[in-house]
Formats: structure tokens, C-alpha cells, sequence
């Protein structure tokens, strides 16, 4: 049976956790695990004022796949219209609740007690945040409101010349989890993965004495495919999966081309 057929009628999960598994698999064949946001790695990178949890260096591919994500858009300081994702361990919990993180370790995203709303902050905030503060660039615009509310919150404020904006139309753009992103990815490529071992014997088969059919060669597709197809650039991968696996998708483009001993942004002060 081809391989990828191996994969239709699986429930989501299922995909998504091949798609996990074939990225780690590849990522230690490149000689190491997962990743983590940047400067987690590199104990001195933070202050310790900031008392920045640390990220888990040992995480399974089951454990990130169902860590839910919270993409934003509509803001005008362009550096916070990223993806964020929950932190992976209670240690990230802030004010009660959870938190959702950059890939490139500048902002992250909380509830505000005092105010009871999410907003987002530089992580240097992150003490004094976690110790009742609610230091912020962007707040949502009403109180009450869940940012997991599938219907996207939208009419966030934002902090233009110290004071504070209304964007009506920015918000939450998109929810998910990062196991979604890479079930997308075996969507996408089972029926590339099916034609590619029917195809086998077409091209570079071992060919069998006697006349006897060739003999088709095993492909490790989706994993192998998978990760040529990202490369090429044809699937978009999100950053956060670039951040956990850069062994084998490489870091965010904007992260690869910075240094890692650069600090992360200020937060302004309460409003």
C-alpha cells in the first residue's frame, strides 16, 4: 500500500501528529531537536528581572501539536501582526490564565485582570506583569471578551503618541493550533505523496531478472516530501513551526538575518 494512502480516513489529530513526528524525525537526522522562541535557548540572552520561564528543550511532537495559536492583524506597529502561541508549560501562566508567545521572543500575549483584557506586551514586562501590572503596546477594546471567541474579536486599541487608538478592524485574525498547521501540510501533500510510490517503478526502479516486474522503490514520503516541498517554498509554514524545527525548514527569514544577542523591545508604560 502506497504511503500515502496510509493516511486517508485519519482523524485530524492523527495527521497532524505524522506531520509532527516526520518534521522531528528530520530535524534530529540534521543533528538535533526541537527549538525553541529566540534567546530561550541561551540562558543569559534575557535579564532576570524579567524572570522569563524557561522554554522545555524536550518536548514531544504529540505535546506542540495541540498548543493552541492566536494570530493578529490590523495594528499599526507591523511587528505585532504575528502568530502567538501558548506557552507549553504552567510556568507561562500569567494572572490565571495562559500566554500566548512570538516566535521571535519579542511580545507576548496576557490577560489583564485590572482590567480584564487580553493584551500584548515586550516580554521584559513579563515580572511585572505576572505580578498584577498590565503594561502593554495593545489591549483589546472592551472587557470580557475571550480572545479564543471564534468569532475573532475586533476594535482593539493600540498606544499611538502615549496615547490610546481605537483599530477597529484590528484584532484576531485567526485560531488554531500548531498541530493544524501541519495537518494542512499532509493535506496537501498525500496526493503528491500516492502518485510519487505509484510512479516509482516509472523511474529508478530496481529492475528483477527474468523478465519479472521492477521492483518499486520505498519512499518515505510524506516525511521526505514533505520537507523538499517546504524548502521549494511551495507550503507556507508558519514560524512557529520554522522556530520548533529549524534543523529542517530553517528559522523565520527576519530571525535568520538577525543576531541572536539583540535585545527584545521595551514595553510602554501604563495607560
Amino acid at each position: 500500500m502506497a504511503p500515502g494512502r496510509v493516511l486517508r480516513g485519519s482523524p485530524p489529530w492523527r495527521l497532524a501528529a505524522i506531520a509532527l513526528g516526520a518534521l522531528a524525525h528530520n530535524a534530529l537526522a540534521f543533528g538535533g531537536g526541537g527549538g525553541c522562541p529566540k534567546g530561550f535557548g541561551n540562558p543569559d540572552f534575557f535579564d532576570k528581572e524579567w524572570g522569563i520561564p524557561a522554554w522545555p528543550q524536550d518536548m514531544t511532537p504529540e505535546h506542540a501539536g495541540k498548543l493552541r495559536t492566536v494570530t493578529l492583524g490590523g495594528f499599526g506597529l507591523a511587528a505585532l501582526n504575528e502568530e502567538y502561541l501558548e506557552g507549553p508549560t504552567s510556568e507561562f501562566m500569567l494572572q490565571g490564565r495562559e500566554t500566548y508567545w512570538q516566535a521571535s521572543g519579542d511580545y507576548f500575549m496576557y490577560y489583564c485582570v485590572r482590567f480584564r483584557k487580553w493584551r500584548i506586551a515586550g516580554i521584559s514586562a513579563f515580572s511585572q506583569n505576572r505580578n498584577g501590572q498590565c503594561f502593554a503596546f495593545v489591549s483589546d477594546g472592551h472587557a470580557d471578551r475571550d480572545v479564543r471567541d471564534p468569532g475573532l474579536i475586533k476594535g482593539w486599541i493600540e498606544v499611538e503618541n502615549g496615547d490610546w487608538a481605537t483599530r477597529e478592524e484590528a484584532g484576531v485574525v485567526r485560531l488554531g493550533t500548531l498541530g493544524d498547521q501541519m495537518e494542512e501540510t499532509v493535506e496537501a501533500v498525500e496526493g503528491t505523496c500516492e502518485g510519487q510510490a505509484e510512479g516509482a517503478a516509472e523511474e529508478g526502479a530496481e529492475a528483477l531478472p527474468f523478465g519479472d516486474a521492477p521492483k518499486k522503490k520505498t519512499t518515505r514520503c510524506p516525511v521526505k516530501l514533505a520537507a523538499g516541498k517546504v524548502m521549494e517554498g511551495v507550503f507556507k509554514i508558519g514560524k512557529w513551526i520554522r522556530r520548533l524545527f529549524p534543523q529542517l525548514l530553517g528559522a523565520p527569514p527576519e530571525d535568520a538575518a538577525a543576531e541572536e544577542a539583540a535585545g527584545p523591545a521595551v514595553p510602554s508604560g501604563e495607560l
